[in-house]
């Protein structure tokens, strides 16, 4: 009988085990600090992924030392593949843009499948808590993007590198984008 259901529930959601299970973690993390935090529940989500990151990072040194050194735009790029790539598996799909600032440049990523939501509609997810990200500076997936932000940091000293990074999400797929879209701000005055 359980092996039935969680038949169901898998194909119901077309991924595979761990993907739903994530899915659910993600969606039982943000209900919480939505109870507990309920002001600042952006900005601990965000730190809660980063800090995650961080430790993790800590702990596997030797992975990291496969990420590209981060030199340009393109590098900048690669390095988020390379992130995504050891935090959840799989490469993503995706294309993306390059602007050019004075002290900084923005690398837009337009993803084709969210690890969080993979694209399933709203109401789908049941989640009291999704309405509180519409409108913020990060999305649904703010625990992700503090993620790979706090790897890539961990990545950047670990190289011996002394620029920024703030990674966004700035369009959501749970508000009918088409993709999920991350943008990425690195270099030397981010904050202006």
């Amino acid at each position: 009988m359980v092996g039935k259901v969680a038949t169901k529930l898998i194909s119901s959601f077309s991924r595979n085990i761990e993907t739903v299970f994530f899915m659910l973690l993600y969606r039982e993390i943000t209900e919480r600090v939505l109870n507990y935090f309920p002001d600042k529940q952006e900005e601990f989500l965000k730190q809660f992924g980063r800090e995650g990151a961080r430790r993790s990072c800590d702990r596997h040194k030797t992975v990291l030392k496969f990420a590209p050194e981060v030199t340009d735009p393109e590098k900048v790029k690669e390095m988020v593949e390379f992130l995504w790539l050891v935090a959840f598996g799989r490469s993503p799909t995706l294309d993306y843009s390059i602007e050019n600032e004075q002290d900084y440049f923005i690398v837009t990523l337009w993803i084709d499948e969210c690890p969080v939501c993979s694209g399933l509609p709203r109401e789908d997810l049941k989640a009291k808590s999704l309405d509180i990200f519409k409108n913020k500076s990060d999305g649904y997936a703010c625990i992700l993007t503090g993620l790979i932000e706090g790897a890539a940091k961990f990545l950047l000293d670990l190289q011996g590198r002394s620029e920024q990074i703030k990674i966004t999400e700035s369009k959501c797929m749970l508000d009918g984008h088409e993709k999920m879209e991350i943008k990425v701000k690195f270099g030397k005055n981010i904050d202006k």
